[in-house]
């Protein structure tokens, strides 16, 4: 599966601005990946994210500041290759990391 890097900044803030939900990625107490969905505010090049002060998501990036935000357009397109090829499906769709 082909990736290409989107690097203009007009589409990357276009991309972000589109959307309602973004996907948080942290490590837990266990080292173990952590992700959850949440509504952000974006404003002036800064991803603004919201929690209980007590929360959990507080809690983790007081241990570990590593964090991951991405956002996703919701116009994937799955396409079919051949059939005789394993894995051989390719999706169109934006991310932003």
């Amino acid at each position: 599966m082909r990736t290409s890097f989107i690097t203009d900044s007009k589409e990357i803030e276009k991309i972000i601005s589109e959307r309602q939900v973004c996907f948080v990625g942290m490590v837990d107490e266990d080292g173990s990946p952590y992700v959850i969905p949440m509504n952000f505010g974006y404003v002036e090049g800064k991803i603004i994210l919201h929690s209980d002060p007590n929360g959990k998501h507080v809690k983790l990036l007081e241990k570990d500041n590593r964090v991951c935000v991405t956002f996703c357009t919701e116009n994937n397109r799955i396409f079919y290759q051949h059939l005789d090829v394993a894995c051989s499906y390719s999706m169109e769709s934006k991310s932003v990391l």
